[in-house]
């Protein structure tokens, strides 16, 4: 059975295609992966189609609604299935929760990002309370801007939600808008890079959440 893993955030540019992109690309290295595009915007079917013909990135899939149907019936076959997410849809995002096995919400550090995933908690926090913890959410911190008092103190601004947060983070740098552009991760392009370095950080951690899942369904 795969793990779908979701990522949220109602907040629009908070970085959810990179980090999907990105991220599904690192999971690769454990199972057959795919992204789910569940944004009417398309940026990982944009991605996609600009990604070489002999490439071995994620294949990507578009998501009619609803949503909390289609996405389990893409995931079939796969280990690992990364749902790219819309800004400003309620009904795509709650949807996306009842498919999702985790949520990875990613903000960056500003309160317009903190604020916008205020109801996106309150939803996670309802189907938890139905399933019994399902999903597992963690915040990601996303395009922090290096050694900025921003970027040290958002950490704490965020537990105050009494939801982890991701060690790995993501930082404003070059490397992934080169990426994006043209079908390809940091992975791919700069495997040495402080980027690559970030990308495997929050794979590693997303796939102990997935264990976390799957270890509480088999209770």
């Amino acid at each position: 059975m795969a793990s779908i893993i979701a990522v949220l955030n109602m907040k629009g540019g908070s970085g959810k295609s990179t980090v999907a992109t990105n991220l599904a690309r690192g999971l690769q290295q454990s199972g057959g992966t795919c992204i789910v595009d569940a944004d009417p915007q398309g940026t990982a079917l944009r991605w996609d189609n600009a990604t070489p013909e002999d490439s071995e990135m994620p294949a990507v899939f578009a998501a009619s609604l609803p949503l909390d149907e289609r996405i389990p019936a893409l995931a079939k076959g796969w280990d690992y299935v990364v749902v790219d997410g819309a800004a400003k849809a309620k009904d795509r995002t709650r949807q996306s929760v009842q498919a999702a096995d985790v949520v990875l919400i990613p903000v960056r550090p500003s309160g317009a990002d903190i604020w916008a995933s205020e109801w996106l908690i309150g939803v996670i926090r309802n189907r938890q309370r139905m399933t019994g913890g399902t999903p597992e959410a963690a915040f990601l911190i996303s395009q922090q801007i290096v050694n900025t008092n921003l970027a040290g103190e958002i950490g704490e601004v965020l537990g105050q939600y009494d939801i982890p947060v991701l060690d790995g983070r993501t930082s404003q740098r070059v490397a992934y808008a080169e990426a994006l552009s043209v079908g390809s991760t940091v992975l791919d392009m700069k495997p040495s890079s402080k980027a690559a370095a970030e990308v495997r950080k929050i794979a590693d951690e997303t796939l102990n959440l997935t264990q976390t899942t799957t270890a509480s369904t088999n209770d």
